[in-house]
């Protein structure tokens, strides 16, 4: 919930700047990765049970389905974070659920045969300092990530300010 929030966030904030003419409306940011890993990992329990081959076979359908709703025009917002959307849509981080969750449930799933023991197949390297750096971002990954959207959306304002 507190990433698919994050994602939120993000729309209402690239949404003031297009509104206060900063940006074009291709910058506002309608079904991004943060909005779409949050609703992946909000319907995961429903599946959390299901054998592998289960997941990979839902989520290659969920890819094939997802694939064909990206083909699909409709004159409505109401189907953009599906993956259907209107002639004149842009967005500037855009991740449709259909399509997406089908990922999710394949690496699950995959996850589910790799990962039976439990436990790691990663080498344990504590001594190296890029190990350590890549540690610490994948710990922080939804900060660091929160920090560079505003980061890249004053630096395209000002792109789009300058060649406006």
């Amino acid at each position: 919930l507190l990433v698919f929030c994050c994602g939120l966030l993000c729309t209402a904030a690239t949404g003031a700047v297009v509104l206060l003419d900063f940006a074009g409306p291709g910058l506002m940011i309608w079904f991004g990765i943060l909005h779409c890993l949050g609703i992946c990992m909000l319907l995961w329990p429903l599946f959390q049970k299901c054998p592998g081959w289960v997941l990979i076979l839902t989520g290659a359908a969920l890819r094939y389905l997802g694939r064909y709703l990206d083909t699909l025009t409709v004159d409505t917002f109401w189907l953009v974070p599906l993956g259907a959307y209107p002639e004149d849509f842009a967005s500037s981080d855009y991740f449709p659920l259909v399509l997406h969750f089908g990922i999710f449930l394949i690496g699950a799933g995959v996850g589910k045969y790799l990962y039976a023991a439990k436990t790691t197949l990663l080498p344990k390297v504590r001594e190296c300092r890029m190990i350590r750096f890549f540690s610490f971002c994948g710990r922080h990954s939804l900060l660091i990530y929160m920090v560079h959207q505003p980061v890249l959306a004053l630096i395209a304002a000002g792109l789009y300010a300058v060649l406006s």
